[in-house]
């Protein structure tokens, strides 16, 4: 009988990917955990049958656990060694490279995480502490800012980034004869027909959620400045974040998709088909700043100094990206 473990519903005990609970927090779970185990497990002792054998072995274990934690106080530094990015999923390929290089230089230990903006943002407002956040959209950044996350003038424009209509590289039925040029045209209002014509008998356009996806949000206002959003309103398929939604038309699963040019860089599994006009929409711009609580730490500052570095620069050019604005 596959029922959900009672301690999966304990008070504190969150299972949130990507995130990193410090030390304490773990020791503090740990025995939470261990003390309902042994009382779980105490009452159950009176019970008939095998359980009784099993309950004082869980309870004796589990005794064991909180009086061992009682007595140890958490070692932090193996946590605080280690300085987390939440950065925005466009940039995960980019970052990561960054990171390394970033690493291998200077000896430290330094990790990505990366989810759409809004979900990162969330993220911290229910307590993630990173050590800098990197948002694609400067809506993400000013929420944190007005809600005392992030100062103001900490924030510095990091890199900026254009989207681009895509296909599947091996064609569909929809799509195959579409021919990738050597500078693929713009979107422009006499599109519609064109969209509609690949978005029939079922098929999708891939694009980020706009409600927490900075690339959704961006395409969405794109495709209602140039008249284009009732073409494609009712075929979309939402993804998570850009890097999902070039995973769709990849895989066949969309015939068309609304992504981040960063996101295709390199890839052959997808067609750049047309580019959507810098203009129709609000400049992307990816913002950079530390939290409050870590502005202080000479690390974090030597890490945001070096992502600003035209080392860090290089990387993000070659990854697709354009200077910030």
């Amino acid at each position: 009988m596959n029922e959900k473990p009672d301690w999966l519903d304990l008070p504190g005990l969150t299972r949130n990917a990507g995130m990193m609970n410090d030390t304490s927090r773990l020791h503090q779970t740990s025995n939470t955990l261990a003390a309902h185990l042994w009382l779980k497990a105490r009452f159950r002792c009176a019970a008939p049958g095998r359980r009784n054998a099993w309950s004082r072995v869980i309870a004796i274990a589990a005794l064991t656990v909180v009086l061992l934690g009682s007595a140890i106080t958490p070692n932090r530094a193996s946590a605080d060694d280690r300085l987390v990015v939440f950065a925005a999923a466009s940039m995960s390929r980019a970052m990561d490279e960054i990171l390394q290089t970033y690493n291998t230089m200077h000896g430290a230990r330094s990790v990505g995480v990366y989810a759409a903006s809004g979900t990162l943002a969330r993220q911290i407002e229910n307590g993630a502490d990173p050590a800098l956040f990197i948002s694609a959209n400067v809506s993400w950044m000013q929420a944190l800012i007005d809600n005392g996350h992030i100062d103001d003038a900490d924030t510095s424009a990091l890199s900026s980034n254009t989207l681009v209509l895509i296909a599947p590289s091996t064609g569909t039925a929809s799509t195959a004869h579409l021919q990738p040029t050597v500078t693929p045209p713009d979107l422009t209002p006499r599109s519609a027909a064109y969209l509609s014509g690949h978005l029939k008998d079922g098929e999708r356009l891939a694009m980020g959620n706009p409600d927490h996806s900075p690339v959704g949000y961006y395409a969405r206002q794109a495709m209602k400045t140039l008249g284009l959003w009732s073409s494609i309103k009712d075929h979309i398929a939402g993804a998570q974040n850009a890097s999902a939604a070039v995973t769709m038309v990849a895989r066949g699963e969309a015939a068309l998709g609304l992504v981040y040019r960063s996101d295709i860089q390199g890839l052959t599994s997808v067609t750049h088909i047309a580019c959507v006009p810098d203009e129709a929409h609000d400049p992307i711009v990816y913002q950079i700043a530390p939290l409050k609580k870590q502005r202080s730490d000479k690390r974090v500052l030597k890490l945001l100094t070096f992502l600003m570095s035209s080392e860090a620069e290089a990387i993000l050019t070659k990854n697709g990206f354009k200077l910030a604005p």
